[in-house]
């Protein structure tokens, strides 16, 4: 084993070097001195367009194009003695998280929202003299015009205002050129918690308005390459198949960042990547599978961090489709998961076994009882249900992550013990993503997330009848009544109405609960400053050398 350790490690270095002829990277030495970070990626993504794009590379580069309208106050990392002592995020100094716990919100470039007290009217006070790199102030009109795009195009800002209740345009109104206000007949109580969504985004319409045209009015194609925002940096140059640069914004409103340059290099292998970060040729390392992570324990000149994310990874099981249709089936599938070994040889603790059903770090997840490992209780809800079970069972799961097919090969083996026949069906991502997009997939495993804070927007997404992730089609009319008594509520009575519910949720199982997945990224050791947010990001204008 550790021989073929050494092996990859050699053959990442001869790939690494390959990679770089030609392009010109700084070494670390010389990324110091002249305040440029090297972000190796696997591939670039379709585009940083929060209205049409989701990707990990989406959240990590668009985040640093956007700035939102308000953030989540930060605290120190409050999971330290929940997470490997190697992969700590605590080893970067300055390391901050969000403050879930309080609901503390910091101003952003929204200096405050101020929510009527019947929850009907935000009105929307605007930071004065907040500038893109263009030059251009953000003011009332581009929060109208981005609500003016959100309804023409009808793609994801649409779906974001759709749950913040605030997607008439009659609704919205200009007072001023620094404030907008939003009048609902209807409670809109998360219209302002919203702001800190990365899908509920603010672009500069004065300089997309000069990328329009008569085939596509809203700047679309240029704001996938461009961006457009008021963040901490723009797009300087897109080279398909090499890599993206990034330049700071002069005009800031927090300040010129520290580091000016961001170079987003493409690096398909994990362990070339691995490389580079070690050599200090590149400054972090994204998508990096758990062994990768692990190769980087004790390393001098880089180090692995884990953090406690909202990120899951679950079974999606057709709750309209037989076997799955039966929820004791569905029940004794959840018992047979080995959650306790998934996380301990997939992910080397880089995971919390599923405990319920929503993210636990987020205010208003229920303390529920997770399905134990058990065979034979499994056993006899399979004889129980009165199913037919002879007929093989397909489990899809995506060929371009690692992990997923050793968590498809464990549950595998598992769900035979109980007499369960299992294929597994490897598919490339994007037959996967349709697969399971489209709800038409019986069996297979996704990678997803709830990024919002928020009882009823978590459980209304995967659990609401038609929620936009309900790929289960799991569908119960009483949590669908206690979702809609429960959108018009805010506070500790909003969080209250949703703790019930999640029982319900649970008895029925519309899904295979596997585990909490960690954010992860191979760091510097020479950086400071990192923080995570909830779309798993971080902003290269909070770092430093």
């Amino acid at each position: 084993m550790i021989r073929s350790l050494r092996l990859l490690a050699h053959t990442g270095l001869l790939a690494g070097a390959s990679l770089l002829q030609g392009v010109g990277l700084p070494t670390l030495a010389h990324a110091q001195e002249h305040d440029t970070i090297v972000i190796a990626i696997p591939a670039l993504p379709q585009g940083i367009d929060p209205d049409h794009d989701i990707s990990p590379q989406t959240w990590t580069m668009g985040a640093q194009v956007f700035d939102q309208g308000l953030e989540w106050a930060k605290v120190p990392y409050p999971y330290d003695d929940d997470t490997p002592k190697e992969f700590s995020p605590n080893q970067i100094p300055g390391f901050q998280y969000p403050n879930f716990k309080e609901q503390k919100i910091a101003p952003g470039i929204i200096e405050s929202c101020d929510l009527s007290e019947d929850s009907k009217t935000a009105t929307y006070n605007i930071r004065k003299g907040v500038k893109s790199a263009w030059g251009n102030e953000f003011d009332a009109d581009d929060i109208l015009w981005r609500i003016d795009r959100a309804m023409a195009n009808k793609a994801l800002d649409y779906f974001m205002n759709t749950l913040a209740n605030t997607n008439d345009i009659g609704k919205w109104s200009k007072i001023d050129q620094y404030t907008v206000q939003i009048k609902s007949d209807t409670p809109i109580p998360i219209a302002c918690t919203m702001l800190t969504n990365f899908y509920f985004p603010f672009y500069d319409s004065d300089e997309i308005k000069k990328h329009v045209t008569a085939d596509d009015p809203w700047g679309d194609k240029w704001i996938s390459t461009n961006g457009g925002g008021y963040g901490a940096y723009y797009v300087a140059s897109w080279e398909p198949g090499r890599r993206v640069v990034m330049k700071a914004n002069e005009n800031y409103w927090q300040g010129v960042p520290k580091i000016k340059t961001i170079i987003w290099l493409i690096v398909p292998e994990a362990s070339s990547r691995v490389a580079l970060l070690t050599q200090g040729k590149v400054q972090i390392a994204e998508n990096l599978a758990p062994d990768d992570l692990q190769s980087l324990v004790g390393n001098p000149n880089a180090i692995p961090i884990g953090v406690r994310s909202n990120q899951w990874i679950f079974a999606v099981m057709n709750n309209k489709i037989a076997p799955f249709d039966n929820p004791k089936v569905r029940q004794a599938i959840n018992m047979l998961i080995p959650r306790d070994d998934i996380v301990k040889g997939v992910f080397h603790g880089l995971a919390r076994s599923w405990s319920g059903i929503m993210p636990t770090i987020f205010p208003g997840a229920a303390p529920l009882t997770p399905f134990d490992y058990n065979v034979e209780e499994a056993k006899k809800l399979l004889a129980d249900s009165g199913v037919d079970l002879s007929k093989p069972l397909t489990l899809s799961f995506s060929a371009n992550d690692g992990v997923q097919e050793n968590v498809a090969i464990l549950i595998q083996r598992s769900l035979q013990q109980a007499g369960l026949k299992v294929e597994l069906r490897k598919l490339p991502i994007a037959a996967q993503a349709d697969l399971v997009m489209s709800r038409k997939g019986d069996f297979s495993l996704w990678v997803d997330m709830a990024i919002q804070p928020d009882p009823s927007y978590d459980i209304g997404l995967m659990y609401g009848t038609g929620g936009a992730t309900n790929y289960a089609n799991y569908s119960n009319p009483d949590v669908d009544a206690v979702l809609e008594k429960g959108r018009v509520l805010v506070g500790e009575e909003r969080i209250k109405a949703h703790e019930a519910v999640q029982t319900t949720v649970q008895q029925d199982a519309p899904y295979g609960w596997i585990t909490e997945q960690f954010f992860t990224l191979g760091v510097a050791k020479s950086l400071k400053g990192l923080n995570w947010f909830t779309c798993q990001y971080y902003k290269v204008n909070q770092l430093e050398y």
